[in-house]
Order: C-alpha cells, then sequence, then structure tokens
C-alpha cells in the first residue's frame, strides 16, 4: 500500500494506491532539520479530485476497525497535536511562523555545551552507537574502529578496487537543476526543458570506446543497468560517469539507476553509499 500524490516508481510496484494531498491543499508546518523556527503552511486551495489528506486516511482506515473516533481527520487538529507543547499555537497562526527555541536568536552548543555524556565535543567517543536501529548490528571490530575518527577505502570506487578491473568508471550523481530530489519529476513545463536521463562523460573517455554526443548508451555492473542519453562535458573527470539524480524508472528507455546501486550502508551514520558505485559503458543496442 502507498500513500502519495503522484505516481512514483513505489506507487507503481504496490498492490493498492491512496492519492493524498498537495501541501497546499492542506493545513501543515514546516521546520526541523537546521531550522530554529517553525513555520504554518496554510492550505491554499480544496483537494483536487479524489485525492485526502493523511489525517482523513488514517481517521477512515481506522472507522473500518471501530476506532474512528480516535483518529481526527482534521489536520489543524493533528498539527495542534504534534507541536503544541513545543510552540506557541495562537502565536504561529497570528505571526505564520515563531521560534522553535526560547533562546532566540538561537545558538547552538551555547556556553560549549554539547549533548554528550560530558557535555564537551568529543574526539573519542566511548560507546559508539548506530545512530538508529539497524538489521546489520556493528560487530566487535566494527565498533572498536569507531572510537576516534578514521578513515577507511571506499568498497568499490578505489583504485585498489578489485571490481574496478571489471568496471573501470566511477558512477556518481549530481543534484538536478529540474528537480528537488525526485520531485517534479512528473511535472510538464519541466519535462520540456528536461525531456529524459542523460549522463555525463569526458570526451576523451567517449572517443576511446567510440560513443558519440548524443548516442543513447547502457550503463551497467552486475546488480542491474540504466540506459540514457550521452552528454559530453570537459567537467567531468576522466574515469568518471555522472548522471542527474531523481528520474522514475519508468522514465528510462531501460532500467534505472537505482539498480546499479550497491545496498551497502555504513552501520553508524546509517548513510547508504550512493558515491561508492562503479560500472561500465557501451553503446546501447535497444529500440530508441
Amino acid at each position: 500500500v502507498t500513500v502519495d500524490s503522484v505516481m512514483t516508481d513505489t506507487a507503481r510496484y504496490s498492490d493498492l494506491v491512496l492519492p493524498c494531498t498537495q501541501y497546499f491543499e492542506r493545513e501543515d508546518y514546516g521546520g526541523g532539520g537546521e531550522t530554529a523556527h517553525v513555520s504554518l503552511s496554510e492550505k491554499a486551495i480544496d483537494p483536487l479530485y479524489e485525492s485526502k489528506n493523511d489525517a482523513e486516511i488514517v481517521h477512515l482506515v481506522a472507522e473500518q476497525f471501530g476506532m474512528g473516533q480516535l483518529f481526527t481527520s482534521d489536520t489543524g487538529e493533528v498539527v495542534k497535536q504534534l507541536i503544541g507543547s513545543l510552540v506557541d499555537m495562537d502565536a504561529l497562526y497570528r505571526d505564520k511562523e515563531v521560534p522553535l527555541f526560547e533562546d532566540y536568536p538561537h545558538v547552538a552548543f551555547r556556553g560549549g555545551n554539547f549533548g554528550t555524556p560530558t557535555g564537551r565535543l568529543e574526539f573519542y567517543v566511548e560507546n559508539p552507537t548506530p545512530r538508529t536501529t539497524v538489521l546489520d548490528m556493528p560487530t566487535p571490530e566494527d565498533i572498536a574502529r569507531e572510537h576516534l575518527p578514521m578513515w577507511f577505502p571506499p568498497a568499490e570506487a578505489w583504485s585498489d578496487s578489485e571490481l574496478m578491473k571489471k568496471y573501470p568508471f566511477h558512477c556518481m550523481s549530481e543534484r538536478p537543476r529540474y528537480r528537488v530530489h525526485s520531485q517534479w519529476f512528473a511535472t510538464p513545463a519541466l519535462r520540456e526543458l528536461d525531456p529524459e536521463p542523460i549522463v555525463r562523460i569526458n570526451p576523451s573517455d567517449a572517443k576511446a570506446r567510440g560513443l558519440k554526443s548524443g548516442d543513447y548508451v547502457e550503463c551497467f555492473n552486475d546488480r542491474g543497468h540504466a540506459v540514457a542519453k550521452l552528454v559530453f562535458s570537459e567537467a567531468i573527470r576522466p574515469g568518471t560517469l555522472v548522471y542527474p539524480k531523481g528520474w522514475q524508472a519508468n522514465q528510462h528507455k531501460a532500467g534505472s539507476w537505482s539498480e546499479l546501486l550497491s545496498d551497502q550502508y555504513d552501520k553508524f551514520g546509517i548513510a547508504g553509499c550512493f558515491m561508492d558505485m562503479v560500472c561500465d559503458i557501451r553503446a546501447w543496442k535497444g529500440e530508441e
């Protein structure tokens, strides 16, 4: 089951898709991350077509279990439940934005007080633990090396990697100009400007393989492949391929960039190794 406002790869994979509202079709709030404020996101228009906000979807599902009275369908009430104890709601509705912290302007670690067991900035961590729950728990060896800042080589994209003898290109993504991550992938006006997946290559690498700018090429490794239009760029380091991220699988002529990615991740930072990927490239023989 997927709840979304656009038909993503995940939605296409799902058995049941529940269309939800966009943020301008409901009342919501913003903040968190590196910000020191909470802002009110006011509803601008009524929901279009059959879309419903998350609160209403939860309420309607709960009703089928005889528990509808426990879950409000009012998004404004949900906002109050989530942040009412953190901020002055009257001030939020009046000013549309309020500070999240009492000390304003907020200065992180004011007075040199850090959120560590000692209250100090720690270069040595006594008990390294993953940032969140993981299935692949750290081994004693993993924990031992995490006490201090350290470096270790990438699993794939490294000059001494055996895998690079088979797949000589370091393949990495760039943030796209016409999307925010994958947001706006289906916006018609943006697709006029940016119609299809591309991959950038240094001209010297392309010429060595008989590839021309504008060719459709297949980037591949043992995990999968992705077909994209080739674009020459002297800004790309030889031995490297760079693609703008955020395309859905059905927007490729074949495959997708996700197929090539490794499932390895850092056990403590819980960060996927999105740039640690190698592949090879060849002319695509499929139909255009």
